[in-house]
């Protein structure tokens, strides 16, 4: 699978008298994993349904390596990007193999049973989150924090070179975030993919992410390596809030407190 880069050049966006992308430009890596960070309404997952092809910007372009996202086939879209949302959609009681199995889809000729292969990646998806001794319950007697796993799962099932995630693991117990986290790690390091998800955990994205995407107001505030963009001074501007940062472990990552303020 070759390595994918997502441009983004000044898009825009708005829900019909609110403007929320204004113009936008950024560029995100393969082989790196991206955090975006922002105050709520700020536009990070407005940006995130913008790249996945689920909204249509009002102005600029939009490419997944080198091609313009809206001149891919939506088959094609999906073996390229995969998509794990703040809040799962599932109005039936799937299983939670079967929703796993959706993954799959993209590579399933209609009509024909999935193949070795594709029920090869759906239970190494399952094992890499914990997700095996439950693949015959559906969705509706899982905890929110199965369910978002489950859906994670999904999307590691689906195997594209681009990934992207809107606060995936703010349901899961803390085992399961520091390890889905790692997961996403490897796939930036090991695999080349391209890797781009909203935190509000800002010590976790200094701990985890290659490079954070600072927005603000519907624009690109900054961008660079945690050490370049985890700034009190950034942090004030951009949040409202006097942060500290400190620097632990053996890596030197580092860690955000902030003061309790009024």
């Amino acid at each position: 699978m070759r390595s994918v880069e997502v441009g983004i050049e000044s898009v825009a966006f708005g829900y019909r008298n609110q403007q929320v992308l204004h113009g936008l430009d950024i560029t995100f890596d393969a082989g790196q994993l991206h955090a975006v960070i922002g105050p709520n309404g700020c536009g990070k997952t407005t940006l995130l349904n913008t790249i996945s092809g689920n909204l249509q910007p009002s102005g600029g372009n939009i490419s997944i390596g080198g091609k313009d996202l809206h001149s891919l086939p939506i088959p094609e879209r999906a073996k390229q990007i995969s998509v794990v949302p703040q809040e799962s959609s599932f109005t039936f009681p799937f299983t939670v193999f079967d929703a796993v199995l959706m993954g799959r889809h993209p590579y399933i000729p209609r009509f024909n049973n999935p193949t070795e292969e594709d029920l090869s990646a759906v239970h190494a998806a399952l094992d890499c989150m914990d997700l095996s001794h439950l693949t015959h319950r559906t969705l509706d007697q899982l905890s929110g924090g199965e369910r978002q796993r489950t859906v994670f799962a999904r999307a590691l099932a689906q195997d594209t070179p681009v990934l992207l995630l809107d606060e995936p693991t703010s349901s899961m117990d803390i085992r399961h975030a520091l390890k889905a986290m790692r997961v996403l790690k490897r796939l930036a390091r090991d695999k080349g993919r391209t890797v781009i998800t909203v935190l509000h955990d800002l010590s976790m994205a200094a701990r985890y992410c290659d490079r954070i995407a600072v927005m603000a107001n519907g624009l690109l505030h900054s961008q660079g390596t945690p050490r370049q963009t985890l700034t009190p001074a950034t942090i004030q501007e951009v949040f409202g809030v006097k942060a500290h940062i400190a620097e632990h472990g053996p890596s030197d990552s580092l860690t955000v407190t902030y003061e309790s303020g009024e």
